[in-house]
C-alpha cells in the first residue's frame, strides 16, 4: 500500500521573528533602570539615616500651582533642632506634596511629629502626608529593572 505524498511545507513569513539584537535591547533596558535605581538610592539613603525626628508647629498650609493646572499642597512647618551645633534653634521647613494629600487634617498652630535633615533643613517626612518612603521607588526600580530585562531576554531570545 502506498502512502500518499506529504503537503507542501508551508512558506516562511518573512519578518516574523524578532532580529538577532532584539533581545539586547530589553536586557540593556533592564540593566539602565537598575542602575537609575541604584544611584538614586545611593542618593537617598544618606538623607534618610542623617534625618532627625522632632515635633514641629505648623505655620501656613497652602497650594501650589504645578504645570497644567494641577496643584500640589505645602505646608510650612516651624521645627527646633535637636542636635548639634544649632540645638535648640528654631528653623522654618517646607514639605511639598501632592494634591492627595489630605490638607483638611492641618492647620496652623497644630504640632506634629516631623523628620528633617540636619545639613539642608528640609523637612524629609510628615506623617500622614500621602508619599511612599522616599526609598520605595529607587528600590524597586533596582529590583524591577534588571527582573523585567530578563524576562525580555528569555522570551525574546
Amino acid at each position: 500500500m502506498m502512502l500518499p505524498p506529504a503537503p507542501p511545507a508551508p512558506p516562511e513569513v518573512a519578518g516574523a521573528a524578532p532580529p538577532a539584537w532584539f533581545p539586547w535591547v530589553g536586557l540593556a533596558a533592564g540593566a539602565v533602570l537598575g542602575l537609575v535605581g541604584l544611584v538614586w538610592l545611593l542618593r537617598v539613603l544618606p538623607r534618610l539615616r542623617r534625618a532627625r525626628s522632632t515635633t514641629g508647629t505648623v505655620v501656613e498650609v497652602g497650594r501650589r500651582t504645578a504645570n497644567r493646572g494641577q496643584f500640589l499642597w505645602h505646608l510650612v512647618v516651624d521645627y527646633a533642632v535637636v542636635d548639634g551645633a544649632g540645638a535648640g534653634q528654631v528653623r522654618r521647613g517646607e514639605w511639598v506634596g501632592q494634591s492627595s494629600l489630605d490638607h483638611t487634617a492641618y492647620a496652623p498652630g497644630m504640632r506634629l511629629p516631623v523628620r528633617y535633615d540636619p545639613v539642608s533643613g528640609a523637612v524629609v517626612d510628615l506623617p500622614g502626608g500621602g508619599r511612599p518612603p522616599a526609598w520605595l521607588v529607587p528600590a524597586v526600580l533596582l529590583v524591577v529593572g534588571p527582573l523585567v530585562g530578563g524576562l525580555f531576554w528569555v522570551i525574546t531570545g
